[in-house]
């Protein structure tokens, strides 16, 4: 492994130990601290979104609890008046029986600004005219009453001319009356006694017999719903609730009530996309991060009977999210840097502890290394260490064995260099035998392989005997060799020629079978070596040569 460049300065193995223990250790607290800041801030988020979801849901459920209250008591009214146009019906309603239940209805609910029926033409009775501008009527005589309630509590009764109003107080009327639905109303503007009031209508249609005859409402404030956004806590006030009507329409919002009958746009500027208004429309549950990264969740409203679902919206900033998060994490970083640095003081005294002994045995190892082998390391310690210095020791005795066996072992080399040099001449000289015979005739006997280097020693042992002896004839007996190539065969005729230059002629006897068929294979010319059949011819031949000469000396 690579050796950082930093590391290669230091030259003390303590302050190594402490830097390699001191980086992976703060490497691994990094490491956990980031690990954990980011499982925090994720935990932080979902928490926040969980959090965001149950006090939205549970602020819808609130809401439309009491907007079924109010459903209720039109519903109620809705039945009672169709009993108006049933035939069957025992009751028969005149207008200020009607007018008088939907007083009592408005006084016993302190919730709602008013309570009204709108007929058609004619609708009621057939007496419209009869009813001309009277209390509750218009012009026409059409029953239109409308009780409303002050911020006093007074109540009073007058037209509510529905068809004759613009945008969502035309609705009133248009809206069940197209769609037969029971209707709810964006949040609008009506003059209450005279009071431009912001309110919500709540309506039913009356149709009997698969007749529309006219339509039964209740109007509330949307202080009922300013209460309830205010009432909600999130994130220590940091965060914002928000009715928004399925129009866009804020019905609501957070310590905000100014903004309450504008578009959504004034708290989420990306709400005039299709997406976020497509989300109160459709009533979809969506949690989602907007173009400032703040969290918002929006929880659907489902009215029953109507296809006009609102919407609980929740914002909580991120920077709110995050700072608990951030908070643990500056903890997290404070702990881990403070027990980093203690380990580190921890890991210096603990690298002391363990150079101690290891610079103890640096210099008894220096001192040995200049031959004094005389010295030994004592250390206190009970662990590795003092195994470490035992074994030092220990290898300290044995450098003192090894150079007294070394002294002795090298008297022995030199006389065992002796013995061998005196056997390898003995194996020289058997393996390359040369026997003188007779005076100036010699021997030279070959057992086994025959290679280059055995016939380059038999050259030279016979080359040094001829000279020695005053060789004259020198017998190569190669009954013993079993193979020859051609390497082996122009080494002998080589050795032939060297013995001739000294004057002394070579015979050569033994040739078997197998060798005389491999030099003829081979195309070995041997004619210029003298050849035997056997040993007993070859000393014949010499016998009877020497005899011959002997009578002729004589």
């Amino acid at each position: 492994m690579k050796i950082p460049p930093i590391l290669q300065f230091v030259r003390s193995i303590q302050w190594k130990i402490a830097l390699w223990s001191g980086l992976c250790l703060s490497i691994l607290a990094a490491v956990i601290i980031a690990y954990a800041a980011i499982s925090l801030g994720r935990t932080a988020i979902h928490a926040a979104q969980q959090e965001a979801i149950a006090i939205s849901e549970d602020n819808a459920v609130r809401i439309n609890e009491e907007i079924e209250v109010a459903w209720n008591t039109a519903r109620t009214l809705e039945q009672i008046l169709s009993t108006v146009k049933d035939p069957d019906a025992p009751l028969r309603l005149t207008r200020d029986q009607v007018n008088q239940i939907l007083q009592q209805v408005l006084i016993e609910n302190p919730d709602l600004v008013g309570v009204y029926t709108l007929w058609e033409p004619d609708g009621f009775d057939g007496n419209d005219t009869r009813y001309a501008n009277a209390e509750g009527h218009d012009e026409t005589g059409r029953f239109i009453p409308y009780w409303s309630r002050d911020r006093q509590g007074n109540t009073m009764l007058n037209p509510r001319t529905a068809h004759d109003d613009e945008g969502e107080a035309r609705r009133v009327y248009e809206c069940p009356k197209q769609t037969r639905l029971e209707c709810i109303l964006n949040p609008y503007s009506y003059p209450v006694q005279g009071e431009p009031t912001l309110i919500s209508s709540l309506v039913v249609p009356i149709i009997v017999g698969g007749q529309f005859y006219g339509v039964v409402g209740v109007d509330i404030r949307m202080d009922y719903f300013q209460r309830l956004a205010d009432s909600v806590n999130i994130y220590d006030q940091s965060g914002w609730l928000a009715v928004i009507a399925n129009d866009g329409t804020v019905a609501a919002i957070t310590d905000r009530p100014g903004l309450v009958g504008q578009y959504a746009t004034v708290i989420h500027e990306d709400f005039d996309t299709d997406d976020e208004l497509g989300y109160v429309r459709r009533g979809e549950r969506v949690v989602e991060f907007d173009q400032d990264n703040d969290l918002e969740v929006f929880i659907p409203i489902h009215f029953w009977r109507t296809w006009s679902p609102w919407s609980v919206s929740i914002t909580v900033p991120r920077e709110k999210i995050a700072t608990e998060a951030r908070t643990l994490m500056w903890q997290m970083i404070g702990m881990g840097t403070a027990l980093t640095l203690a380990a580190l003081v921890f890991l210096g005294m603990i690298a002391r502890q363990i150079a101690l002994p290891i610079r103890a045995m640096t210099e008894t190892a220096r001192t040995v290394s200049e031959g004094k082998l005389d010295v030994d390391v004592v250390v206190q310690s009970n662990d590795e260490t003092r195994v470490l210095a035992q074994t030092f020791n220990q290898m300290i005795a044995g450098l003192r064995r090894m150079v007294e066996n070394d002294r002795k072992a090298n008297e022995e080399l030199v006389r065992q260099n002796e013995e061998q040099k005196r056997l390898l001449d003995l194996v020289a000289t058997l393996e390359t035998p040369v026997i003188p015979l007779v005076e100036g005739v010699l021997l030279a006997p070959i057992v086994g392989t025959l290679d280059r280097r055995r016939t380059q020693a038999l050259t030279e042992r016979l080359l040094r005997e001829v000279y020695a002896r005053h060789a004259s004839q020198v017998i190569l007996d190669i009954t013993g060799v079993v193979a020859i190539d051609t390497q082996v065969a122009m080494g002998l005729l080589q050795t032939a020629q060297s013995v001739r230059l000294l004057g002394c002629s070579l015979t050569m006897t033994g040739i078997s079978a197998n060798v005389a068929a491999t030099i003829t294979q081979l195309g070995i010319d041997l004619s210029a070596i003298t050849t035997a059949h056997s040993l007993q011819e070859v000393l014949l031949r010499i016998s009877a040569d020497r005899l011959m000469e002997h009578q002729r000396q004589v």
